[in-house]
């Protein structure tokens, strides 16, 4: 026993040197995975001190590898020794407290605590695997499994089920949750499903929860930074009125891959709100109950990448934020409102985007918060408002823009429609408009200081152009009024 022990307190104390200088994850430079090998080695070599459970309070006081021979479902556990392996050999516990370092706990089921199942507070490096967490927690805030003030902590193919079957990390560094499913019945009386606050280094990757119906929502980071999200899946969930299935507040330097929210029956489906450098990249929003995405406060520094939105019922795309948005190659269809509307932000630029078949505009620039956006390289068709449109709507006129070289085509409304007096600064140019009720049109006050040159509008049902005219820069306005004839402003 003595040579097994030493064996086993070697190896922790390499260990220890190596869970202080983890390797970087080459796709992301901050969150990095705890590296458990070398206590893994140990315990496949040592078969362990076997741990005789009574009902209520167990205590795990010595280091070493241990197994449960006994089971006992009304059990609840201690951890207060640094360097413990547990291996519940599949059998069902009621609560595990973790109160030490480098602690790993894998192989069965906590279950039925009437509060807390899972926790540890102010400890570091531990490992949560292939667990099944049921029917734990409670309402508000009581959560099913609760890391607060960790560090370099792995939660990792867990399946958690029930309807208060709540995560939480709080202040905690170096966070990896993988491979994780929260399945719920679509009752309970709960604030979020995963919750991460005042939290930095985070990774979550592969983690689906469904048929869940939390107060807030089912995925809410607070005020972290430095996270990645990657294979996240939301479906048949329910969440707050003005908060996302996603919802990320006050965080910064993160970046979302390949995640997804289909139909919500509350809310957006993914939110940022005062939130800097961030990127979303080959996301989708399917049938939420309000926007698909939305951006706002003070959020800037963000980058959307073929991302899609489709069937929602406001907004595709809502941008209501006092920084910089930039969406690239991103979709937006069928939406019960427009398929993108800008409502603030300085230098928002939509590039080779499609809006397609939304049931309100294409596209709409309005509010004078609205300072330097660009619509380029993009395809608006379909639409059952207007393709795009810019105006002011109550809150003030755009101050400046350009729509470049887009193909504008089959709405119902006017393709391209600058449509309140007093718009100034805006460049037209390059784009084609065809079979809308106008191809180009602006408000007849708006005629002195826009440049509206090398656009082609051809079988537009009422005029190709209105009030392209006056001293705008090279618009040859008396050519071609009708509606047969194409139109081409060229500059002269």
């Amino acid at each position: 026993m003595k040579r097994i022990l030493g064996l086993f307190f070697l190896c922790s104390m390499v260990f220890v040197v190596s869970a202080k200088t983890p390797k970087a994850k080459k796709s992301f430079s901050g969150p990095t995975r705890v590296d458990l090998t070398n206590l893994e080695n140990t315990f496949e070599k040592v078969d362990g001190i076997p741990l005789t459970l009574v009902t209520g309070a167990n205590a795990i006081s010595s280091s070493g590898v241990y197994y449960i021979d006994d089971s006992k479902a009304d059990a609840d556990i201690t951890i207060s020794a640094d360097n413990v392996v547990l291996d519940l050999r599949g059998r069902l516990v009621q609560s595990i407290t973790v109160a030490g370092n480098f602690v790993k706990v894998l192989n069965g089921s906590v279950a039925y605590a009437s509060n807390t199942a899972i926790s540890a507070t102010g400890f570091h490096d531990i490992v949560f695997e292939n667990l099944f967490v049921e029917n734990s927690g409670g309402t508000g805030t009581t959560y099913a499994v609760t890391f607060s003030m960790c560090s370099n902590v792995v939660y990792s193919n867990a399946n958690m089920y029930g309807d208060a079957a709540q995560l939480l990390f709080d202040t905690c560094k170096s966070i990896d949750v993988r491979d994780l499913q929260i399945l719920g019945s679509g009752a309970g009386s709960f604030d979020y499903c995963a919750s991460m606050s005042l939290c930095s280094n985070i990774s979550c990757r592969n983690i689906s929860i469904s048929n869940q119906a939390p107060t807030y929502s089912p995925l809410y980071t607070f005020s972290s930074k430095n996270f990645v999200m990657e294979d996240i899946i939301i479906s048949q969930c329910s969440n707050g009125a003005n908060i996302g299935s996603i919802d990320l507040f006050s965080c910064s330097g993160g970046a979302m891959h390949n995640c997804s929210v289909e139909p919500t029956t509350n809310g957006y489906g993914v939110r940022l709100y005062n939130c800097l450098a961030t990127s979303l990249d080959s996301c989708s929003v399917i049938g939420a109950a309000q926007s698909g995405f939305t951006f706002a406060g003070d959020t800037s520094s963000v980058l959307v990448t073929n991302c899609l939105a489709a069937r929602n019922s406001l907004m595709g795309f809502a941008i209501s934020v006092n920084g910089t948005v930039d969406l690239y190659n991103c979709i937006s269809s069928n939406n019960t409102l427009d398929g993108i509307r800008i409502d603030g932000g300085s230098k928002i630029s939509i590039d080779n985007c499609s809006c397609i078949d939304n049931a309100g505009n294409g596209i709409t620039m309005e509010d004078s918060l609205v300072l330097d956006c660009t619509v380029e390289n993009s395809l608006v068709t379909g639409n059952s408002g207007h393709g795009i449109l810019v105006q002011d709507n109550g809150g003030g006129i755009p101050k400046q823009g350009a729509i470049i070289n887009n193909y504008v085509a089959s709405n119902t409304g006017e393709g391209i429609y600058l449509r309140s007096a007093g718009i100034f600064r805006f460049t037209v140019a390059d784009n084609k408009c065809i079979g809308n009720t106008v191809g180009v049109e602006q408000d007849a006050g708006s005629t002195g200081s826009n440049a509206i040159f090398n656009n082609v509008a051809l079988a537009n049902s009422v005029n190709n152009y209105v009030n392209v005219s006056g001293t705008n820069i090279c618009t040859l306005a008396n050519l071609n009024a009708g509606t047969q004839t194409a139109w081409m402003n060229i500059q002269n």
